[in-house]
Order: structure tokens, then sequence, then C-alpha cells
């Protein structure tokens, strides 16, 4: 079974009101964080940021990852491209909180919005992200 390595983030913007959670629609209509792959020589937490800065065109002067928090994933799923092999995917995913709302989406995306947390959780359709975000909020609401 091959492996993939991916990073991400659960990115955040808060002010004196409220605080909300960037969700990005794929084109498979499911709603995520961002991550990509992992590049040669890259660690984790640099996979991170360029993944923020592609998928939703942050700028990384606005960029504020919070200290102590990551949070790894596993899942499989069949690679159409790789014949129908299972692959064992790992992703990593930090908190992030960022300055702006202003998002510029990628070719990889659909849409985006900003959500507070339980809408957020509702549009997520998968287990494990939704246990990410449950994670970041307990975090951020010590």
């Amino acid at each position: 079974m091959k492996q993939e390595i991916s990073s991400g983030a659960i990115i955040y913007h808060e002010d004196d009101r409220k605080r909300t959670y960037l969700l990005l629609k794929n084109k498979k209509g499911h709603w995520d964080f961002t991550k990509g792959h992992v590049e040669a020589g890259e660690t984790l937490l640099e996979a991170a940021r360029r993944e923020v800065i592609e998928e939703a065109g942050f700028v990384k002067k606005d960029l504020e990852f919070v200290d102590g928090f990551h949070k790894e994933i596993t899942y499989t799923f069949s690679s159409r491209a790789m014949a129908g092999d299972d692959v064992s995917k790992v992703v990593t995913y930090f908190l992030l909180g960022v300055k702006r709302q202003e998002v510029t989406l990628s070719e990889e995306h659909a849409e985006y919005g900003w959500f507070l947390y339980r809408d957020a959780l509702g549009m997520l359709k998968f287990k494990n992200a939704r246990g990410l975000l449950v994670a970041a909020e307990q975090f951020l609401n010590k």
C-alpha cells in the first residue's frame, strides 16, 4: 500500500465579537480545511504554510500559527490514478489564526466560507475533520 504524507491548517479569524473558521469546498462538493502533499525538503509546518498561501491566497505576514497544537489523522482511500490501489494517507494539521478574512481561492476549490463553530461542524462531512474542529475549538477556549 502506498503512503502519502500531507499537511494542512485549521484556519480561524477572531475579533471582539466572534470566532469563525475557514472551510474550502472542493470540486467534489466536500467542505474541508486546507491541506496538501509535503514536498521534498519541507517540514510539516512549512508545507502547511505553503498550502494555506496557495489554496486560500493569504499573505505570509498575516499568518499566526498557534504554538502547541498539531493533530494527525490517518485514512485510506482508493486511488484512480494508481489503478484503484489503496493509499494510506497521514495528514498533520496545525492551528492558524489569520488577521484578515480576504480569501483568494486556488483552482482546486469551488467555494469558501467563514463559519461559526457550530455551523462549521455541520458543514464537515467526515468524522475525522469534525474531530479536528472540536479539538481546535477546545484548545482555543482554554
